[in-house]
């Protein structure tokens, strides 16, 4: 879900202030989950933010691992997965840690409640803990169940993408191939939905694939692509989508809508997808200059730690009596000065660790380039300031 998307000299799409709209696309859907824990009766819908959460990760992973590839012939699953790990584990732990300061503070929750979360979270099956339980949430790390269904989507697309790769060379052919999986996955959501119902539909991992594919068919679809379709140029179709997003958020609720498993999630990613890769593709727009914007980007910047903060600081605050207006104002701040200095003395230096190549790896490798001839790779340095989601 989170990160800046790389910019290189050679690649229009994304350069400049164009990456930088899509973390103002973060931010905005931050604000939009902040709103819903706040006050879940007055915007209902807003939890849809974390599907667009999802449609942008997909995005952005997608791209990191198709730059990777022109570079370098292929994709290292190892040094993927490493850097994930770095990227999203250390800032779960402090949440981890967080929670558990709050449970003992407030007494929100028991501390067996907590241990049982924290395993669950720093393990990302956090989801699948609570499609078995049957579990809707309402506990400090509750929210730590999207991080786990964004992992549990690495490990399987990651490997899919690399095969891919190698087997469909033409970009039309790879967006069949995906645009067919999002189907049959939007289908498998909906049947998940009538066999096991709507909580399950929720939660288990491959209900929710496809809006990370969504995502990634934006991915494929802009990749090395000079001319861009209008659909992603012209800023009304992205206008039209987020309209249509916001006006969903009054009526929309969770769990409880059938719609939303049979096409509702489906609809919410495609529309997501049209705002994401408008903010990606080439060219300005009034939409743009808005998400790209200073303190928007800032925001989105550093959503992944006010994602991971705010829940335990509001539920930990709300059970200690404090006043609705004040865990209101005070939670959000709260939130945003701890992922402040999360993102600059955890997350960031942490980022970096992760990008560097172990010692005993080496400088070259020898690959199976597409085609699948032997070739010895030159590891390609990665440009300056450039990570993934």
């Amino acid at each position: 879900m989170w990160g800046e998307i790389a910019v290189t000299s050679t690649d229009t799409l994304t350069r400049g202030r164009h990456h930088q709209a899509v973390d103002g696309l973060r931010a905005v859907a931050v604000v939009a989950v902040i709103a819903f824990h706040l006050s879940e009766r007055r915007v209902p819908g807003a939890f849809l933010a974390v599907d667009v959460f999802f449609v942008i990760s997909g995005f952005v992973i997608t791209l990191t691992l198709l730059r990777e590839h022109d570079r370098t012939g292929r994709i290292s699953l190892i040094d993927f997965y490493r850097r994930r790990w770095w990227r999203l584990t250390p800032a779960l732990a402090l949440a981890v840690l967080l929670g558990l300061v709050l449970t003992t503070v407030s007494s929100h929750q028991s501390l067996g409640t907590w241990f049982r979360e924290a395993v669950l979270g720093l393990t990302y099956t956090y989801n699948i803990g609570q499609a078995v339980r049957q579990d809707g949430g309402g506990t400090i790390l509750n929210h730590l169940w999207s991080l786990s269904v964004e992992e549990q989507f690495y490990l399987v697309w990651a490997p899919l993408l690399a095969l891919s790769l190698g087997l469909v060379a033409v970009r039309s052919r790879r967006m069949v191939f995906v645009a067919a999986a999002v189907l049959v996955l939007a289908i498998g959501r909906s049947v998940t939905a009538v066999a096991l119902g709507n909580l399950s539909a929720f939660f288990l991992p491959w209900t929710r694939f496809d809006e990370f594919l969504c995502g990634a068919l934006v991915a494929v679809a802009l990749h090395g692509e000079q001319r861009p379709a209008r659909l992603f140029t012209s800023a009304w179709p992205a206008v039209v989508a987020a309209a249509a997003l916001v006006l969903m958020i009054p009526f929309v609720h969770i769990f409880v809508d059938d719609w939303m498993y049979h096409g509702g999630f489906l609809l919410v990613a495609l529309l997501t997808a049209v705002v994401v890769g408008h903010a990606a593709a080439p060219g300005g727009s009034v939409v743009k200059t808005v998400l790209s914007w200073g303190p928007v980007v800032w925001l989105g910047q550093r959503s992944y730690g006010v994602y991971l903060y705010h829940l335990p600081l509001i539920l930990a605050m709300f059970t200690m009596g404090a006043p609705r207006w004040l865990y209101g104002t005070a939670a959000p701040a709260l939130t945003v000065l701890l992922a402040a200095a999360s993102y600059r003395w955890v997350e960031v230096p942490l980022r970096r660790r992760g990008q560097r190549r172990p010692a005993w790896r080496g400088s070259e490798q020898v690959h199976a380039a597409p085609g699948g001839e032997a070739q010895s790779a030159r590891r390609v340095r990665r440009p300056e300031g450039v990570s993934e989601g």
